[in-house]
């Protein structure tokens, strides 16, 4: 008898699958699974798969991770945004950034970032033009958010949505690949970690920190304006 390699393969898979013995006497099931080798390697437990993003596309997407940045805002989102901003958990953080209306580069961004209530961390960025001050104050933020399972990432306008995500050959591709390594690193160290990405508007009134932000302006405005020597 000829037996081909097809027919060893299936043989030995028969043999490891579980065989199911039914009690007739109590009703109880029995379940019996051979002792191989191969299923002492087997793990316990599977971890879920997903299909990776296929090669045609240029952005990444987490579950984990909730991106509102392209949601208009009207009138509701913004009555939800702000009650997200004005309640905040005491386990999330929060950090909002802005650009600040410097006229001439380099341009500037500042960062706040909020663990309910209470600040954290603040800073101000510089770069060439302020889709890149504005993204570089996100990455630099994000670096003291590691202390949460939670945090919301509110962003001033749309000049990032088209970069935050996206992986392909860009001006912005240096902060973008930051970004994700950033985003990615916090979502790694617990299931239970997200991250949600919203809009905001800074002439909203009640937002937190508005003492820092109009000192981080006057600053700016004094360095780009000094005042004149007196005569």
């Amino acid at each position: 008898m000829i037996v081909t390699l097809s027919h060893i393969i299936y043989t030995n898979i028969i043999g490891q699958l579980n065989v199911l013995f039914i009690n007739k006497v109590d009703d109880t099931v029995t379940t019996f699974v051979s002792n191989t080798a191969l299923t002492q390697l087997l793990p316990l437990t599977f971890p879920p798969f997903t299909f990776p993003s296929p090669p045609s596309s240029h952005t990444w997407s987490h579950p984990q991770i909730c991106n509102n940045t392209a949601i208009k805002i009207n009138r509701k989102s913004k009555e939800i945004m702000k009650h997200l901003i004005h309640t905040p958990e005491y386990n999330t953080f929060h950090l909002f950034v802005c650009v600040l209306t410097t006229p001439s580069p380099p341009f500037s961004s500042y960062f706040l970032l909020f663990r309910g209530q209470t600040l954290i961390h603040k800073g101000v960025t510089h770069n060439a033009s302020r889709p890149h001050a504005l993204f570089s104050a996100v990455c630099e933020g994000l670096t003291y958010a590691h202390l949460s399972n939670h945090i919301r990432i509110f962003l001033p306008d749309l000049s990032l949505t088209n970069y935050l995500f996206h992986t392909h050959k860009h001006s912005l591709l240096l902060f973008s690949r930051l970004f994700s390594s950033l985003l990615l690193n916090f979502l790694s160290r617990d299931p239970l970690h997200h991250a949600d990405l919203l809009r905001y508007s800074i002439k909203w009134a009640g937002l937190p920190g508005k003492a820092i932000w109009e000192s981080f302006a006057d600053e700016e405005q004094r360095l780009i304006f000094p005042c004149p020597p007196p005569s």
